[in-house]
């Protein structure tokens, strides 16, 4: 899904994480923040506030995420502004 975001198949991308953030889907913590904040960009790009704060706020809400509440502020600050590899995942 990153792959597809930095290519500008964002459809695809969203297509992806959207799956992986269903909730009957278990998936690890490590991977959900991941894909929150992927989704999020994707959003933003989109021109959907609404729906990418959320997804932020969730990774906000982790205790022990210091560098994904890192890109989760980097984030909040430039919305779809932000540059390829800036939040870039693991």
């Amino acid at each position: 899904a990153r792959s597809l975001i930095q290519q500008k198949h964002y459809d695809e991308a969203k297509e992806i994480l959207e799956n992986l953030t269903d909730p009957k889907i278990y998936q690890p913590w490590w991977i959900m923040r991941a894909a929150y904040l992927s989704l999020a960009q994707i959003y933003y790009i989109q021109d959907e506030p609404e729906r990418a704060e959320p997804l932020v706020k969730k990774v906000l809400d982790w205790d022990d995420a210091k560098e994904s509440h890192d890109k989760a502020r980097l984030l909040l600050k430039k919305k779809d502004k932000i540059g390829k590899f800036e939040i870039d995942f693991y």
